[in-house]
């Protein structure tokens, strides 16, 4: 069985599938969470040795710290077609579609007209 694996920061991995949540560490609860798995000795830091910023719950009860932001983490399903997420900054990204979008729109007035 094959695991698509999702980066947590630092060469670090998870299995996509095993996740059941990630969330922000700034929270109490979050914070709590992250006791909890210290004292039972099922924390995995894969911080590096740097500031939390992502706690993610997986399914065999462990939980693993992360330095890299929740909305940073790729957690989008890609299907077996899809490519990869472009390595283009996120504003060059929403330029193109903006454009895209642009020329879509053009295309439908010059045809109502």
């Amino acid at each position: 069985m094959a695991y698509e694996m999702l980066s947590v920061g630092y060469g670090n991995y998870v299995a996509r599938a095993r996740l059941i949540a990630v969330v922000t560490s700034d929270s109490a609860p979050a914070r709590r969470l992250i006791q909890d798995a210290r004292d039972r000795s099922s924390l995995i830091d894969a911080t590096g040795g740097r500031k939390t910023q992502s706690v993610l719950v997986m399914d065999s009860d462990h939980v693993v710290i992360s330095a890299i932001r929740p909305e940073a983490l790729s957690l989008e399903k890609r299907g077996a077609g899809e490519e990869r997420e472009s390595k283009e900054p996120q504003t060059v990204r929403r330029r193109k579609l903006h454009e895209k979008r642009g020329a879509d729109e053009a295309g439908e007035e010059a045809r109502d007209e």
